[in-house]
């Protein structure tokens, strides 16, 4: 695996993480029905990719608890809900327009180009909801996450 696909795979299990954390199964409705099932539905589509890393997981963890470090130490504060923050790092790491030429490794290419509209769907209905000071600081943690890793 290159250093790029670590990354990307990185980013990708926090997503799933945090999706994972903030199941609607667990806590009811995120803004509405059709957001609630498109993350479950990101849930179940994630699950195997995840899987199919588990042979890194050893270095996967050791890029997130480096991320997570950097994190603490910036001191900033940030206040997003777990939905917001994954569908951003998802839309920020693995879209076309957002790699700078960067080749996505094909299973997570094929993800993407599946799922691109329930992501997108969801961060932009949390923009459009309550949630629009926490779709804000869910950017710029992304941006964060990303730019650090």
């Amino acid at each position: 695996m290159t250093t790029a696909e670590l990354k990307d795979a990185a980013i990708f299990v926090m997503a799933y993480s945090f999706l994972q954390m903030d199941s609607t199964e667990k806590l009811g409705l995120f803004i509405n029905k059709k957001a609630s099932k498109f993350i479950d539905e990101l849930i179940e589509a994630m699950t195997p990719i995840v899987g199919h890393y588990h042979s890194f997981k050893r270095r996967i963890e050791t890029q997130i608890n480096a991320l997570d470090n950097k994190a603490s130490i910036a001191k900033k504060s940030f206040s997003t809900t777990a939905p917001q923050l994954a569908c951003d790092l998802l839309y920020l790491r693995l879209a076309p327009n957002e790699r700078k030429g960067q080749r996505l490794a094909p299973i997570l290419a094929e993800f993407y180009a599946v799922n691109k509209d329930k992501i997108a769907y969801i961060s932009n209905k949390s923009c459009d909801t309550k949630y629009r000071k926490e779709a804000e600081d869910s950017q710029t943690l992304a941006y964060f996450y990303i730019e650090n890793i």
